[in-house]
């Protein structure tokens, strides 16, 4: 997939997901992880990937200036909506910007730069990867700190089948969120399909699909990458708790300066 069709295809699939995505992406398990990263920052904040503000917005609220980046423009169009309901103080603490993390240029420098629920995967090939963690470098001003997380992977998870991974309702209405996968061993991307059903009162299922495209990576390929790109590794944990990462962990956090 070439450097224009991997931004349509995330583009395309936020766009798609935009109107529901709060209701059925609404994880907080990892807010106290970042908030606390962002309680040490000790100045400005980046957010690659900020999507509809679900971090961004908490982080305003607890006074520190953050800047938001996203390539889905209704994602940002929610995270405005939202923004608009906070105090002014708020308000005044958070930029949203529209770009990708691959070509940002922001004119300023941050204290700490995250790219929070697994949204690093996005990057598909290892010039992406690089591009994205040399444009962070640049961005962060000395001593500052950059925290991703990603997947575990495990690659003896079934193929094909589809998996129902989440059921919400409320007042008569349900939501549910099915997935289907497959992996592409040789470039190290699972790739597959995102089945949402809304279910009225009536009965009545409507659905909506997104096709995925995520890139797995071993312990070993984060490290080779954050050296490349000039970072030092500070901690690598195994969950949002900060425990230490090993084979059984769900995820890989890399906190790197």
């Amino acid at each position: 997939m070439s450097r224009d069709e991997t931004e349509r295809f995330v583009t395309r699939r936020y766009d798609n997901e935009a109107s529901f995505y709060d209701l059925l992406y609404n994880p907080t398990d990892d807010l106290e992880y970042y908030s606390r990263l962002a309680r040490r920052a000790h100045g400005p904040i980046l957010e690659l990937a900020c999507g509809t503000g679900r971090i961004t917005i908490p982080l305003a609220r607890a006074g520190h200036e953050i800047t938001g980046l996203d390539i889905s423009k209704k994602m940002l169009d929610r995270a405005r909506s939202k923004l608009k309901q906070e105090p002014a103080e708020v308000r005044r603490l958070v930029k949203l910007i529209e770009g990708d993390m691959r070509t940002f240029n922001l004119d300023r420098k941050f204290n700490l730069c995250l790219i929070p629920f697994f949204s690093f995967q996005h990057l598909l090939s290892e010039r992406d990867q690089l591009q994205t963690l040399s444009q962070i470098r640049k961005h962060l001003l000395p001593g500052g700190r950059f925290a991703f997380n990603v997947f575990n992977p495990d690659l003896t998870r079934a193929e094909g089948l589809q998996r129902l991974d989440k059921v919400l309702e409320s007042r008569g209405h349900i939501a549910m969120r099915y997935s289907v996968q497959w992996f592409d061993r040789a470039n190290q991307i699972t790739y597959g399909w995102l089945i949402y059903e809304f279910v009225g009162r009536d009965g009545l299922v409507r659905r909506k699909v997104s096709p995925f495209k995520l890139k797995y990576c071993f312990q070993t390929d984060a490290k080779r990458l954050l050296k490349k790109a000039g970072f030092k590794l500070e901690a690598l944990y195994g969950n949002y708790d900060r425990t230490k990462f090993s084979s059984k962990s769900p995820m890989m956090i890399f906190v790197s300066r």
